[in-house]
């Protein structure tokens, strides 16, 4: 993985943030340094089973993490009729013969090939850590994950979105969040008690207004 080109590293993109990550148990009064590692994902995976860990990332070795994901684009697994309207013939025939041989077992259980696994390296790193950070990493160390959603409105992606009928788009990323041991931690600063305001007051100071003007 190259840390210093985020774009550089084949659809994830890694980001170095620095001694920012939150330590839990043992660690908890200590900042990490550490990565978080973006990448693009398709929810209606997640929509079809809700119960399945489709998504998963964890410390496989001093510098690596293996992340685990569906293999298939989710259009050419479920969506077999829509792709066979536009694309050329050819293309429907490979794809009707790739998914006869998946559903069928031929090149191997279809349970087996539903995930890709990757293999993430990084160079000059040797001490990747999820439980110092994570309370549910486990003896596997696995890594923390969150969920992000972008939204946004585009008439060159949406012509047919309007004022009275709008289809925002929303673009899924799955963050995975790891720590290094290998970079001193530093502590807490000492915890300040916030000034206690009403709800009211909180919405005025949100907008940039204060009742002190």
């Amino acid at each position: 993985m190259d840390t210093e080109k985020p774009e550089s590293n084949q659809g994830f993109l890694v980001f170095d943030v620095g001694q920012s990550i939150a330590g839990v148990g043992t660690n908890a009064n200590k900042f990490f340094y550490g990565f978080v590692i973006a990448r693009k994902i398709d929810i209606r995976f997640v929509l079809d089973d809700p119960k399945a860990s489709l998504f998963k990332c964890r410390v496989t070795g001093s510098d690596e993490l293996v992340i685990t994901e569906p293999a298939w684009d989710y259009n050419f697994l479920k969506l077999r009729d829509s792709i066979a309207a536009v694309a050329p013939q050819a293309m429907v025939d490979a794809l009707n013969d790739s998914h006869e041989k998946y559903y069928e077992g031929t090149l191997g259980p279809k349970e087996e090939r539903f995930n890709a696994h990757y293999a993430l390296k990084f160079p000059g790193v040797s001490g990747l850590n999820a439980s110092m950070i994570f309370e549910k990493a486990g003896a596997d160390e696995w890594c923390e994950l969150s969920i992000i959603a972008v939204k946004y409105e585009d008439k060159r992606v949406n012509p047919d979105g309007n004022k009275a009928n709008k289809h925002p788009v929303s673009d899924y990323y799955a963050c995975y969040t790891v720590a290094r041991a290998d970079m001193k931690s530093k502590k807490r600063g000492k915890h300040q008690e916030a000034e206690e305001i009403s709800d009211v007051a909180a919405q005025l100071k949100a907008p940039g207004l204060s009742g002190n003007n």
